[in-house]
């Protein structure tokens, strides 16, 4: 049988030298399931069990839904776009890897997404988490306009509720959700019907389009600018690289966003590189092993950013612009090389430099390490110097998002039952990726 990469490259691992920031030793404190197939079955059916019958992922949730007060509380999220697109295209991945049918799933959290247009009358306007099953009074947990000015619970025009504030990023990985699946079925490697396909167009087509029509922003129902919500260039690689995908996404579908994709990477793709490049400079000889207390520049951002490159890649084969961004990428590789995060590290390493493959066995280990069982544990949380194995670190709602200089401080207690669980879209998204680029294993 012809070895994979990864099969051949990890008989070398001895040979590779991993300096710069430090690891800490691994000192698991939950027990898990070692193999990664295995777990990603079990992992999928906990996470499913997280969808509701509308389509929404609520990734941190209450059980049993019998009880209804469970059911509404377990609305009270702020990533809810962001996520669902992580769901979305790991089946995607997963489809293109296993040729089963993965459709219905893809369809179901589309309908889902879409249920952000239907309660806050606006197509094209997202929110962080929305409740179309409920018209009542608002709930005692709802974060209120003098509590969060910025993000905070209003109802519909049809009375439902929603949490305004979209963040970028949010809508970034909301529209990387449907990327995925559009690229992939053009590439021929999977088949989404009539249907599926339109719904994917049908909810990433106005949001897009809405962001441009507002200059690169992303405006709120009130008129104003959410908090995180400027995509506007400048000399922002990061912003021009998260717009770049969502505009590409959205050039099949409509000849203006073309025009508009057409237009801007011309210029945007130099400032993409050099841009990238010197934020890349300035984390490694400035901040290097401060990251851990400074969060600079966002864990979350950086997530974000390797996965609105991966959907570039898919969608824009000119090497005279793929070259600027791909030297940007390796920019903010002198630091992310470090930080054992899949999100950044496998499209780097799958599509940029192979030769950087052992990079990817410590991610391997971390999903070996990943936890079955994610929930709200009383551990508390310190940060360190050292960058910490997964085994090391508080359970999270999304690993890839947070930091990886956290450990916990102590071990929680036995867990009652009673916890908020967390759903595992971050482990099916690293794994099916992973296996799409033949970087992580079967097993």
């Amino acid at each position: 049988m012809k070895k994979t990469l990864f099969t051949l490259l990890l008989s070398l691992t001895p040979l590779f030298s991993f300096a710069g920031i430090q690891t800490a030793p691994k000192a698991p404190w939950f027990n898990t399931i070692p193999n990664l197939f295995t777990k990603e079955a079990l992992i999928e059916k906990r996470t499913l069990e997280m969808v509701t019958p509308t389509g929404l992922l609520l990734y941190k949730a209450y059980f049993p839904w019998t009880d209804k007060e469970k059911y509404l509380i377990s609305h009270d999220i702020a990533d809810l776009p962001a996520w669902q697109g992580y769901l979305m295209a790991s089946y995607a991945f997963k489809e293109a890897v296993t040729g089963k049918d993965f459709d219905p799933e893809i369809s179901k959290l589309a309908d889902g997404l879409l249920k952000f247009y239907e309660v806050t009358g606006i197509p094209g306007l997202l929110g962080r988490s929305v409740m179309p099953d409920y018209t009542g009074p608002m709930l005692p947990w709802m974060v209120t306009k003098e509590q969060r000015p910025t993000a905070y619970w209003i109802q519909g025009p049809k009375g439902q509720w929603w949490r305004n504030g979209v963040a970028k990023d949010h809508v970034n990985l909301a529209v990387f959700g449907c990327s995925i699946p559009l690229a992939l079925e053009r590439r021929g490697q999977i088949h989404l019907t009539d249907e599926t396909r339109q719904k994917l167009i049908s909810f990433m087509l106005p949001l897009v389009q809405r962001i441009v029509y507002h200059g690169f922003q992303i405006i709120d129902w009130n008129g104003q600018r959410t908090e995180y919500g400027s995509l506007r260039s400048a000399a922002n690689g990061f912003n021009q690289l998260l717009m770049l995908h969502m505009l590409a996404t959205a050039a099949p579908y409509d000849r203006g966003m073309y025009k508009v994709y057409r237009s801007k990477i011309k210029g945007w793709h130099r400032t993409i590189g050099w841009s990238l490049e010197a934020l890349g400079q300035g984390v490694h000889k400035i901040i290097e092993n401060r990251r851990g207390t400074y969060d600079k520049p966002s864990f979350s951002d950086m997530q974000a950013l390797g996965l609105a490159y991966l959907s570039l890649y898919f969608q824009e084969h000119r090497r005279k612009y793929m070259k600027s961004i791909r030297r940007g990428m390796e920019g903010v590789w002198k630091f992310m090389r470090y930080e054992r995060n899949p999100m950044f590290a496998i499209p780097y390493v799958a599509t940029i430099r192979a030769q950087e493959v052992h990079r990817i066995f410590p991610i391997i280990e971390d999903l070996r390490d990943f936890p079955v069982d994610k929930y709200e544990a009383n551990t508390s949380r310190r940060d360190t110097k050292y960058i910490q194995p997964l085994a090391n670190r508080p359970y999270n709602t999304n690993y890839w998002k947070s930091s990886p200089f956290r450990a916990i401080a102590h071990t929680p207690p036995p867990k009652t039952g009673n916890e908020q669980v967390f759903a595992g879209m971050d482990y099916l998204l690293a794994y099916w990726t992973g296996r799409y680029f033949n970087l992580v294993p079967h097993e």
